[in-house]
């Protein structure tokens, strides 16, 4: 995964031979989210680990992970601001949550 963190880490003058591999996260450090996973957890994990984004994935049961999506705390903020406005109950906010990420 590439981001705009560790595209700045790259120096100016090593841009014409720097490849996508080259500039991308290693696999190991990706924070992954998954869609049933509680949006206050979401946050926590992204702020602990100092990240913006993650990607969701789902497990489908003979072909593994999929990318179904990406998260960023901004999109977690501002659902949960709108539930604490309206009061919306736990399965209003789950499905405000799986049409962020779809979109």
């Amino acid at each position: 995964m590439v981001n705009v963190t560790t595209l700045n880490s790259v120096p100016r003058h090593e841009w014409a031979n720097m490849s996508v591999q080259g500039a991308d996260v290693p696999r190991e450090k990706i924070l992954w989210a998954r869609p049933e996973e509680s949006l206050l957890g979401l946050l926590e994990a992204a702020g602990g680990a100092d990240v913006n984004q993650m990607p969701v994935v789902s497990d489908t049961e003979n072909d593994g992970a999929h990318i179904i999506g990406m998260i960023t705390r901004d999109s977690i903020l501002r659902v949960m601001q709108g539930a604490v406005k309206s009061v919306r109950s736990p399965l209003r906010a789950k499905q405000r949550f799986q049409m962020i990420v779809m979109s």
